[in-house]
Parts: structure tokens; sequence; C-alpha cells
């Protein structure tokens, strides 16, 4: 996947904004109205692939289907 820095914005504006340009979203958690300045987009979803994410300090990591067996990981990033 890829990370990078975009203009601040509310997650919960840029989800509204990706729901409108993909026609929906499948999975959504933790969005709070929280600030975000650096995004994730990538093919999957893996607790090492979150901590990657974390550790390079994305405040939303879009993946094309959400995987259960990643959201403990997810939550506590």
């Amino acid at each position: 996947g890829i990370t990078g820095s975009i203009k601040p914005v509310k997650d919960t504006d840029l989800l509204h904004q990706l729901a409108s340009l993909f026609a929906g979203i499948e999975t959504s958690f933790q969005i709070s109205g929280k600030a975000v300045d650096r995004v994730a987009f990538v093919g999957a979803m893996s607790g090492q692939l979150i901590a990657e994410a974390a550790a390079s300090r994305v405040g939303l990591y879009i993946t094309g289907q959400f995987r259960n067996g990643a959201k403990k990981a997810a939550i506590h990033t």
C-alpha cells in the first residue's frame, strides 16, 4: 500500500467524501471527528500492516475489505 500526507481534515468529513466517491463504505470504526493529516491506502488488513501504518503516524487506514482478525490491532493503535 501507500501512505501520504494530506491537508488536515476531520476523519468524519473524509469518510463522507470517500463514501460518496466509492458509492458506500463497508464498515468503519473509531471515527470521532478528529483531524487527520496522514492516510494509508492498502490492499490488505493485518496486525503488522496496521502497526506499520501507526508507526508512520497514519490517522486513517483505508483498505478494500475489513478483516475481523486485524480489528484488535486497529483498536490498539
